[in-house]
């Protein structure tokens, strides 16, 4: 993950801002009606650039170490209301402590899957993920409102996704359960030790 941040930041990253630079050379020496339309696609440069850095910061594992999984889950969160494909929220209980940065770290992981898994399948109009830190164990419910999948169908177990969220999960011995029908949407249920 973190040799995919640092190629996103550095290569990607840089050649999009050399774009608009020179995005911006060009425009000098246009006439104005073609000038307005380099400044939108410059505009455009501009948000690509600050999304995959955006990106990059989430694929770090510095990055939620530095943050905590909080703020990293806040970041997430902003990020995807800001591509306005679909209204996330995310609410906490008012007391928190830090976890470990390896169940930090996995948890943000999962997070992501099953939010990426949203994004990409669910059709959801809505995302929404809450936390509860209770005395010994933190609760993390995660849901959408898509479309979901018949989760007793193995037919729909073929990806890595979902492996990928209960090998981790047994990894910090969480507890996980994955609640999915058809035309109701998906939940996620995790409860990690403290």
């Amino acid at each position: 993950m973190q040799n995919i941040s640092w190629e996103i930041h550095d290569n990607i990253g840089q050649l999009l801002s050399v774009a608009k630079m020179q995005l911006n050379i060009v425009q000098m020496n246009l006439p104005e009606k073609e000038k307005n339309q380099i400044i939108e696609t410059g505009e455009i440069v501009s948000k690509s650039l600050q999304e995959l850095r955006g990106l990059a910061k989430s694929l770090s594992p510095d990055t939620i170490k530095n943050k905590g999984l909080l703020a990293s889950i806040k970041l997430e969160i902003d990020r995807f209301n800001r591509l306005n494909v679909i209204n996330a929220t995310f609410s906490t209980s008012n007391k928190y402590y830090n976890l470990s940065n390896e169940k930090e770290i996995i948890l943000f992981r999962i997070l992501q899957e099953f939010c990426n898994n949203t994004l990409k399948y669910a059709k959801a109009k809505n995302l929404e993920i809450t936390f509860n830190y209770a005395k010994n164990y933190l609760e993390i419910n995660a849901k959408d409102d898509g479309v979901g999948f018949d989760y007793n169908n193995k037919n729909n177990h073929t990806g890595i996704g979902l492996a990928n969220i209960k090998s981790r999960a047994a990894l910090i011995k969480a507890d996980i359960d994955l609640i999915a029908k058809v035309n109701t949407g998906t939940k996620l249920y995790i409860r990690c030790p403290k």
